[in-house]
């Protein structure tokens, strides 16, 4: 209860700094067990903390993604 509250007050009344990383994986690297769907491997960070990620076939759509991600797009 008290998490959700901070982030809440945190999304409101400050400034969130966003920050991503691309890593490309090895062909065939595992991720928890299992391949994932593609190679470049997208994090995502709010105020240093990893809040998310994705798994993208081509660089591009990765490189699109984290542009889309630092100006605040696709937020639900």
């Amino acid at each position: 209860m008290t998490d959700m509250y901070m982030s809440t007050k945190q999304q409101i009344g400050e400034k969130v700094e966003r920050a991503a990383t691309i890593e490309v994986l090895n062909k065939g690297e595992k991720v928890l067990g299992s391949p994932p769907i593609g190679r470049y491997f997208v994090r995502e960070y709010k105020n240093e903390e990893e809040t998310g990620g994705a798994f993208y076939l081509r660089l591009e759509d990765a490189d699109k993604h984290v542009a889309n991600y630092l100006k605040g797009e696709n937020d639900g």
